[in-house]
């Protein structure tokens, strides 16, 4: 993994980019792996967030691609698949910072069977290492992952996945018979991330797709009431039923094409 290119979606991160970028270039630096290129894939930002990268790489000696398209992460994240020319490629959200050591490690991992290679976030709240590899295999992320192009180069991605989209690339790797590492040992920071709101819409997505089992939607609704958060569990049982409409809906369509 000698060369890779870093694939960011970004809109109006001007105040998080350098951060982030400055981070991958001290840990490019202390690595024998080389940032070929950035791919950008920008939804019209209206800040100084295209000039600030440009600037950053033109600094760091990276060559830039910059590509503006009105598109939700599905879309972005394919558009950028589409334009990898690397063996290997790193999708870095850009509010994220990597450890200076993240590329040494996470090339560390790499064998020929990988296909992908997930890291932690740092401010991860599940205790030993061994619970987040277990809670983590329910929903992969994409927030700072190493792919192999190869692994994901046919994907096709649907338009309407404006979440869950990690969990779709990491099921497209798995089942053309590549192996997805959660790695504990590459850590990273992600400060502004939070878990998206549990909905009848992500519900939807996840049984259609199935990228969400009935099990963990019914152990969250099951928790969430156990802990009297009754607004959280009414949250969870709209998710359980957009399930459960997903499930039936992909099911008709099936049926239909059959």
């Amino acid at each position: 993994m000698d060369n890779i290119e870093v694939c960011m979606p970004t809109w109006n991160s001007e105040d998080v980019i350098s951060e982030s970028l400055n981070s991958l270039r001290e840990s490019e630096l202390v690595s024998e792996i080389t940032i070929q290129k950035l791919i950008i894939i920008d939804n019209y930002s209206s800040d100084n967030t295209v000039d600030i990268i440009e600037q950053c790489a033109d600094e760091f000696g990276w060559d830039v691609l910059v590509i503006q398209s009105k598109s939700n992460l599905a879309q972005a994240r394919q558009e950028a698949i589409n334009n990898v020319t690397s063996k290997w490629f790193l999708f870095l959200d850009d509010d994220v910072l990597i450890s200076k050591d993240f590329l040494t490690t996470i090339e560390s991992s790499i064998s020929p069977l990988v296909g992908g290679v997930q890291g932690i976030k740092e401010s991860n709240t599940l205790g030993d290492p061994h619970n987040w590899v277990r809670w983590r295999a329910h929903r992969g992320g994409t927030h700072s992952t190493v792919i192999r192009h190869q692994a994901v180069k046919d994907i096709e991605i649907p338009n309407e996945l404006d979440v869950l989209e990690d969990e779709y690339i990491r099921q497209h790797v798995e089942k053309n018979d590549w192996l997805w590492l959660f790695n504990h040992q590459v850590p990273f920071e992600h400060n502004d991330m939070g878990r998206h709101p549990a909905t009848f819409h992500q519900g939807f997505l996840g049984g259609k797709y199935g990228l969400m089992t009935c099990y963990l939607t019914i152990r969250a609704l099951l928790a969430s009431i156990q802990r009297k958060e009754f607004t959280e569990a009414c949250e969870f049982f709209n998710q359980l039923v957009g399930w459960t409409v997903g499930k039936i809906s992909s099911k008709l369509s099936r049926r239909l094409n059959d």
